[in-house]
This record gives C-alpha cells, sequence and structure tokens, in this order.
C-alpha cells in the first residue's frame, strides 16, 4: 500500500473528466486500454495493482496501477494512474538511483556545497533512458485520448 506522501512528483499532470465518468469504471477502463496499447508497443513493463491512501487509519483509498521497469539494473521510478471521482492522477512512486544522485548534486551546489556536488556523478545516459521510457509510456497514454 501507498501513502501519498510517498508521492515523488508526477508523469503527467492530473487529468479532470466530466461528471458522468468517473470512480472505478473510469479507472478499469483506462487501465484495460493502457495495459494493451503498452503491450502492443513492446514496451519493457511489469504491471501490478496496489490501494493507495490518504490519510489516516480512516483516510480514503484508491486502486492504483503501478508501472515499473523490469529491467533490475535500471532502478527508475515507477509510474502510477489512480481515478478520484473524476479526477485522473499520475504519480511518481518508489526511488530513481539516477534522479536521486542528481538531486543530491543539486542541492549541494544551492547550499554552495561546490566540491561535495562535483564528487556527486549521476549517469546522465541512464537519466536519458528512464526519460525516453517514461515519456514511451505517456505517449501510450495520450493516444486513449484522441
Amino acid at each position: 500500500m501507498y501513502k501519498t506522501n510517498e508521492i515523488r512528483g508526477t508523469w503527467r499532470d492530473s487529468v479532470l473528466f466530466n461528471e458522468e465518468v468517473g470512480g472505478k469504471d473510469l479507472y478499469d477502463k483506462i487501465k484495460l486500454l493502457l495495459m494493451e496499447n503498452i503491450k502492443e508497443k513492446g514496451i519493457p513493463v511489469n504491471f501490478r495493482e496496489d490501494m493507495i491512501k490518504s490519510g489516516g487509519i480512516f483516510g480514503t483509498g484508491f486502486p492504483i496501477l503501478i508501472i515499473s521497469n523490469p529491467n533490475p539494473e535500471n532502478k527508475f521510478f515507477d509510474l502510477g494512474f489512480f481515478v478520484n471521482g473524476q479526477t485522473v492522477s499520475f504519480p511518481l512512486l518508489g526511488m530513481s538511483s539516477e534522479n536521486t544522485k542528481l538531486n543530491k548534486k543539486e542541492q549541494c551546489e544551492r547550499e554552495g556545497k561546490f566540491l561535495r556536488s562535483m564528487m556527486i556523478k549521476p549517469d546522465e545516459f541512464k537519466l536519458q533512458q528512464e526519460a525516453e521510457w517514461r515519456v514511451k509510456i505517456l505517449n501510450c497514454y495520450e493516444e486513449l485520448l484522441k
């Protein structure tokens, strides 16, 4: 189970659908179409379903589709997809090893720790691979809107 405070950003802005469409039906429909489109394109992914929850013990929870890169060497962010009412959200979850290094490097630079920042070397090729993989998934979703 994920909690909303574990969201690391988004891989797409949220989408608000009209009042006639929403909830579990919308989630199931987009999930099925998105999974089919990704599989048809041959993009390497692992799918799993989990829950995302907001609030304490009595908080609200929704099913979430988690899309992961199956290559264990590529510690990319997991891409999430869930529906809250008529709002579809696309959180980044988990950890991205190269993005973590990049964030640490940028933080050191902001804090004036330039010598330390020079010692942190994110792999720009892996950052590019992660961005390209994420764009392929995003394109599969965008095709559903056409």
